[in-house]
């Protein structure tokens, strides 16, 4: 099955370039709008810490100022994402050559979203409090890099998962718990788009390594006079970020069309 999917998402993504450039508009608008709200609340950020605690009466409140500044950044960062996804959402359908979603769901769409973020902090937590209580220290740097590593791919699996479980059923908590069951039972069936992210970023390094020792042998410049060079560092940044927003386009297609028969799943 995951052969089939594989493939039609590539036709489909080859054949619907015209839908993909209004995807790429709306995450341009995203990132705009991220950046935005970063700027409002460095502006909201006091600028003498000191000052501000003394003014605050002591430490106490500063830190519960600080915890709910921390709440409220969170909560309007997830609000822009599930409104910008919810539209993605809506693109990708159109791909497929189904009706857009109705804006009613977007509520519950970001109770969605504040679930899985909040439930994965949870979890990472407690397994990084675990790992480094449980550990010795040789080990807590090998064993929390892959716990990192594990916890991006759950976490990234479970968002796509969700997210077009979403398409069928708009209450939040039932999504929930299916997206669960899907990553945890099965992984056959969504661990490809991981494989071909992970054979493109190799084949990114390996032609990085590539040209790195051709010009060092060619020009003989100091390595890190190299990687400091714009001619070298300006064309890798964007090749590496063309790669990962490619990576990131094709897997919600694939997603989707996985999806898109949830009886199968």
């Amino acid at each position: 099955m995951k052969n089939t999917i594989f493939v039609e998402s590539m036709k489909v993504y080859a054949k619907k370039k015209e839908y993909f450039l209004k995807i790429l508009v709306l995450d341009i608008v995203f990132v705009a709008a991220l950046l935005i709200v970063a700027w409002i609340f460095n502006r909201i950020q006091p600028a003498d810490v000191n000052l501000f605690i003394a003014n605050l009466g002591g430490r106490g409140p500063a830190l519960t100022f600080a915890i709910a500044f921390a709440l409220i950044y969170t909560l309007i960062i997830l609000l822009v994402y599930s409104f910008f996804k919810f539209l993605v959402l809506g693109r990708i359908r159109d791909v497929r050559g189904k009706p857009h979603f109705d804006m009613k769901g977007l509520p519950q769409f970001y109770f969605l979203n504040l679930m899985i973020v909040f439930t994965w902090l949870v979890v990472f937590s407690f397994l990084s409090w675990a790992i480094s209580s449980l550990i010795g220290p040789t080990y807590v740097d090998t064993f929390s890099s892959i716990l990192s590593f594990v916890a991006v791919v759950a976490i990234y699996a479970m968002i796509n998962i969700s997210h077009f479980i979403f398409e069928h059923d708009l209450h939040a908590w039932h999504v929930f718990k299916e997206g669960l069951r899907v990553l945890f039972t099965r992984i056959k069936l969504w661990y490809s788009p991981f494989v071909v992210a992970a054979v493109a970023y190799a084949i990114y390094r390996l032609a990085l390594i590539i040209i790195s020792w051709l010009v060092n042998v060619i020009a003989q410049p100091p390595y890190f006079a190299l990687r400091a060079h714009p001619g070298y560092y300006i064309p890798v940044t964007v090749v590496g970020v063309l790669l990962i927003y490619l990576t990131i386009s094709f897997n919600r297609l694939y997603f989707q069309i996985l999806l898109s028969k949830p009886k199968k799943l």
